[in-house]
């Protein structure tokens, strides 16, 4: 079996657990089951979600990139955010907005970093990376998932403390910022006799 067809196969399963989620949080099992996410939050994210399906080939051909790897990544990341909804319901009710809205934004920009190619916009730009494409992806691929956890980690703060200051947010971005440079910098000079 190919990478694509692996990816291809890789992507459909996920997005079926995801599609399970979404008729699951839409579906209550009976009149006393309060839905877990209310229709004002569950519409948007079912719509972006529907986008999320598309975009990846719509995309494909502006991008450059592989379309079902994009479209697994994102079902990954889709994954992980509606399952904890269903899991942990509390989570969704938006408690803090401000972490919330600020976790979901660090998914999206995570998993877009995960799949760019070298560019001028989007991605983890610094010096190690840029000279060299095997650099830029190694280390936009552990910066963007990093970025992914820390979007799921600031909503589970969320949870925890309605009155959440910016200071996680800033921590988790320094973290993000020092773990891939760290990393950029070890992959540029791992095999520099000079380091």
């Amino acid at each position: 079996m190919s990478t694509v067809e692996k990816q291809r196969w890789w992507a459909l399963g996920e997005t079926g657990f995801n599609l399970l989620g979404l008729i699951w949080l839409w579906l209550p099992l009976s009149q006393s089951v309060k839905l877990i996410v209310s229709p004002t939050i569950l519409l948007p994210i079912t719509v972006i979600y529907s986008l999320s399906l598309v975009l990846p080939f719509a995309l494909a051909p502006v991008l450059q990139w592989s379309a079902w790897q994009v479209a697994s990544h994102w079902a990954i990341a889709w994954f992980s955010y509606s399952w904890l909804a269903i899991f942990l319901p509390g989570v969704w009710h938006l408690q803090n907005t401000v972490a919330v809205i600020v976790g979901l934004l660090f998914g999206v920009v995570g998993v877009l970093c995960v799949d760019t190619l070298p560019n001028h916009v989007l991605g983890i730009r610094i010096v190690w990376t840029l000279q060299s494409p095997i650099i830029w992806h190694k280390t936009n691929v552990l910066g963007g998932w990093l970025l992914v956890a820390s979007g799921w980690l600031m909503i589970g703060f969320s949870y925890l403390n309605a009155n959440l200051t910016p200071i996680p947010i800033l921590i988790f971005i320094a973290i993000v910022i020092a773990v891939s440079t760290g990393y950029a910098y070890h992959l540029a000079h791992q095999h520099d006799p000079l380091a």
